[in-house]
C-alpha cells in the first residue's frame, strides 16, 4: 500500500507534481468490453491512484502509484 497524502510533492515521470487527493483503488478490467455489473468471474485487478497537480501548467492527473516517487511535503 502506497502512503501518498494530499499535498505531499512528488515526481510523477520525472516532472514535478503535488498530490491533490488520498490513494485509492480503482478496479481495471483486463476485457473493455466486459460488463462489470454482471458478478460472474470478473477478470481483473485492483491498482492503486492518486490525483496530482502538476504546477508548472495547473493541469490535473490521475496516476498509478506505481508511477509515483515521493520528493517530500509542500507544508511540513
Amino acid at each position: 500500500m502506497s502512503w501518498f497524502k494530499k499535498g505531499d510533492i512528488v515526481s510523477v515521470n520525472g516532472k514535478p507534481a503535488i498530490v491533490d487527493s488520498d490513494v485509492y483503488t480503482k478496479f481495471v478490467s483486463e476485457d473493455y468490453n466486459h460488463d462489470l455489473g454482471r458478478g460472474d468471474g470478473e477478470n481483473g485487478f485492483a491498482i492503486e491512484h492518486v490525483n496530482v497537480v502538476f504546477p508548472d501548467t495547473g493541469i490535473k492527473w490521475t496516476v498509478r502509484t506505481i508511477n509515483v516517487t515521493g520528493i517530500g511535503r509542500e507544508f511540513p
